[in-house]
């Protein structure tokens, strides 16, 4: 299996826990020792428009299922029912024009191509599943009345960096637990993969549990104690 690695964010802006870099570096040793092809690589992307279109995306659709359910229960969205970040996200979701939710789409049209073509060369793709150690409760505060729609985009994808390209694509992708930051919180390994691929994933992911299991790894606290 030939097995493509990147362990930094496509756009090289956000910045990469030096423990998860590790714990996909690990990896890559394991797979090649398990006889695989391993290349570091990424495919080229414009994360800006990404980003961009990301963002008008989920926010129109998100103002347009508020509005709506406003309008069926008869009810002003306000604090009194949403989160301060979710009204945000619906109020610069209403000044999005078509014309930007066409922009969006082709963004996503050339975004799934650019990947495809990618992963023509490879079988998966290999990368942290988040871009640090799980963090602390209250980071991610959808209450946060501070942030705009477009802060509180980033704050979610600074963490998530990794993931948000295959909601988009399409492609299938799996999250495994095999490596633990120092403080012995888990660190979680992403494997894309094709379209319509999945077999590929799970027999990867089959081999790599037996090859290096973590059913019996607990952290010092979780939620069996």
């Amino acid at each position: 299996m030939r097995i493509a690695v990147t362990a930094t964010p496509m756009d090289t802006v956000r910045a990469v826990d030096p423990e998860c870099v590790a714990a996909v570096n690990h990896m890559a040793e394991r797979l090649a020792e398990m006889g695989h092809i391993v290349e570091e690589a990424a495919p080229e992307l414009d994360v800006a428009a990404f980003d961009k279109a990301n963002l008008d995306a989920w926010c129109s659709f998100l103002a347009d299922a508020v509005l709506g359910a406003s309008a069926q229960l008869g009810v002003q969205a306000s604090r009194e029912h949403l989160e301060a970040t979710t009204l945000a996200c619906v109020e610069y979701g209403k000044t999005l024009s078509a014309f930007d939710i066409y922009a969006a789409d082709r963004v996503f049209n050339q975004t799934t191509r650019a990947v495809a073509g990618f992963l023509t060369r490879y079988d998966v793709l290999l990368t942290p599943t988040t871009s640090t150690p799980p963090i602390p409760l209250g980071h991610l505060d959808a209450d946060d009345a501070s942030l705009s729609a477009r802060e509180w985009y980033d704050r979610i994808f600074d963490y998530g960096s990794f993931t948000a390209l295959f909601n988009v694509t399409g492609m299938p992708a799996i999250s495994l637990p095999p490596a633990e930051s120092a403080a012995g919180l888990p660190i979680g390994i992403q494997f894309a993969g094709r379209h319509g691929d999945e077999a590929t994933l799970l027999a990867l992911a089959g081999d790599l549990e037996r090859a290096m299991p973590w059913a019996d790894r607990r952290p010092a606290v979780h939620a069996g104690r």
